[in-house]
């Protein structure tokens, strides 16, 4: 689904982001990219989405239109995007935000109702359809910006720390919903975290990266049983995986 082969990025300034980075996250897969602030993890989530493109190397993903192939040109592909904050219409209500992306693509709002209704029920924010951001606590604008993202449909969610602002109770119960929502529709997920207990209760993979510029230094698969569930994060192969990344994180902070 996202394939990073040798990409590195250099800003314009001179910043070297990230420096030779090749990975690949298939359809259904959920990876994580856990690594110290500022090591190109969002540089590497801007770069699969199209937003900036790499310096050198390659980055291909079925809605980049200009690295498909003509065998793999696919273009119904789509991709939902959360960043680190909400960025929700302030004038809007909840039901308005989470329409916006159809909107924007000519879908009609009496044709769209369905689907709205169907993704803020998703994320729990059927009651909230018509209130505003003002009047949301922290976590349900990340639900509804999740539920914006997902209104697409999409193939692909990239994941930009999105819920690292969020306290650790409020933090816990909404990757549980995150994680209801990928077993249920299965889309791909690439998503960024400086958290090791996140990065390990949530994946199937975890990628960890060096200091800028980043590099995938070490891969660990993550062998937790489906679903998760909190109990999860009591049991002994949860500690030792968790002690795998964070040994994995020193040695690349390390080097």
């Amino acid at each position: 689904m996202i394939e990073f082969a040798a990409a590195t990025k250099t800003y314009p300034n001179g910043t070297l982001a990230v420096a030779n980075a090749t990975l690949r996250v298939a359809a259904g897969e959920f990876v994580t990219l856990l690594g110290p602030s500022g090591c190109g993890k969002s540089t590497l989530l801007r770069m699969a989405a199209g937003l900036t493109p790499p310096t050198t190397g390659r980055v291909a993903a079925p809605w980049l239109a200009e690295t498909r192939s003509k065998e793999a040109q696919d273009d119904s592909a789509t991709l939902g995007f959360v960043f680190q904050e909400p960025t929700l219409l302030p004038w809007a209500n909840v039901w308005k935000n989470v329409y916006l992306p159809l909107r924007l693509a000519g879908v009609r709002r009496r044709d769209a109702r369905e689907r709205v209704d169907a993704v803020l029920a998703m994320v729990g924010l059927s009651e909230f359809s018509r209130a505003y951001p003002r009047e949301l606590s922290g976590g349900m604008k990340m639900r509804a910006s999740v539920a914006r993202a997902l209104v697409t449909r999409p193939q692909a969610m990239l994941l930009d720390e999105p819920f690292a602002a969020l306290d650790e109770i409020t933090r816990n119960r909404i990757d549980d919903d995150l994680l209801a929502l990928w077993r249920g529709q299965r889309w791909a997920a690439l998503f960024v975290t400086h958290s090791v207990f996140e990065s390990i209760y949530l994946s199937t993979r975890v990628l960890v990266m060096s200091p800028r510029p980043g590099r995938i230094v070490e891969e660990i698969v993550v062998d937790l049983p489906q679903p998760r569930t909190p109990a999860v994060r009591s049991t002994a192969r949860f500690a030792e995986l968790c002690g795998q990344a964070s040994a994995a994180l020193a040695r690349s902070m390390a080097a």
